[in-house]
């Protein structure tokens, strides 16, 4: 199953893939009715596959701008993946208490 969610931005022009989020997102042209017209939008799709036996998170945002800031979001949320890659929690968790001894 998965959802679609709206990237604020304004032209599909086909941009440069720059930004780490696209060794976690694939681009995809779909055909979309739009009034009495059919016209093709660019989406991004999650690729993160949680575990072997789970399937890919396929959430779709919608391509109209160059900015990521939506899909770092999700990638953030849904799947606790930052730039540096996934955070570990635990490893926050000994950090700060190791902070918090040292003060």
């Amino acid at each position: 199953m998965s959802s679609v969610e709206e990237d604020s931005s304004k032209d599909n022009k086909p941009k440069k893939l720059t930004s780490w989020i696209w060794q976690y997102f694939k681009e995809e042209t779909k055909e979309v009715r739009k009034e009495e017209e059919c016209i093709n939008v660019l989406f991004m799709m999650c690729q993160v596959k949680e575990g072997l036996s789970s399937d890919i998170c396929s959430t779709e945002y919608a391509r109209k701008n160059s900015s990521t800031e939506n899909i770092i979001s999700h990638l953030h949320s849904k799947h606790n993946i930052v730039q540096s890659g996934k955070v570990n929690i635990l490893m926050c968790i000994i950090v700060l208490y190791d902070l918090y001894i040292v003060y």
